[in-house]
């Protein structure tokens, strides 16, 4: 019982750190530490599946939800890399088909790149 509290209140602990990244980054916009991908979820789904007595196991997994860590930063991570690369292959085919005619397009961001 005593590890599990200790892992429960850990995992707290750790997602009230990852949340807090959260905060700084996008509501405040300042630099932030990085966060801690699963760590939080784990020791909270550790905590919550075998504390004896209580009917926490059902509910568990909820732990990785309300991480920002886990599922939630991951998500957004995931999403954020595929956006990016979505954009830069539109970008860098626009560029190229301006180039290949020759029009002001290419050349100012040709200009651009070299600042």
């Amino acid at each position: 019982m005593v590890f599990c509290l200790i892992a429960i209140l850990l995992g707290l602990w750790i997602s009230f750190l990852n949340w807090y990244c959260f905060y700084l980054t996008f509501i405040k916009k300042e630099k932030s530490p990085s966060w801690i991908p699963f760590l939080a979820g784990i020791f909270l789904f550790i905590g919550l599946y075998f504390l004896p007595g209580y009917p926490t196991r059902k509910i568990a997994w909820v732990s990785f939800l309300i991480d920002w860590g886990s599922i939630p930063g991951v998500g957004h991570t995931i999403f954020y890399h595929i956006k990016r690369i979505w954009l830069q292959s539109i970008f860098t085919r626009r560029r190229l088909k301006a180039k290949q005619k020759g029009g002001a397009l290419a050349d100012a961001a040709g200009d651009e790149q070299k600042k």
